[in-house]
């Protein structure tokens, strides 16, 4: 599992995946790559999972982890793409494969 001290999720992408999942509030956005180096120009798309239910919250206190998060590397061309229209096909596919990860790393 991947957990960084930094808020990685600089562009937020909307309308696209549920504000929810198993006990977990998500949020999805677009951050550097990969999320330890900020300054990176390259891309991906990251979902974060952050355990809201008490079932959640004991999986992640098993992990001693404060939240999960799953992430698809973008090529430049993506990114921008994504970027220019957030709430558009590949911004939900990149989103939706990024919260598939996420929820597999929770699920173990």
């Amino acid at each position: 599992m991947t957990d960084t001290g930094a808020d990685v999720l600089k562009t937020r992408l909307t309308s696209v995946i549920p504000a929810e999942a198993d006990g977990f509030t998500v949020r999805v956005g677009i951050g550097p790559y990969p999320p330890d180096k900020p300054r990176s120009r390259k891309r991906a798309v990251y979902a974060e999972l952050t355990p809201r239910s008490a079932h959640a919250k004991g999986l992640m206190l098993a992990v001693n982890r404060d939240r999960v998060l799953g992430m698809v590397p973008l090529t430049d061309s993506g990114a921008a793409e994504i970027a220019a229209e957030p709430g558009g096909v590949n911004a939900e596919r990149a989103a939706t494969t990024a919260l598939r990860e996420a929820l597999r790393l929770v699920r173990g």
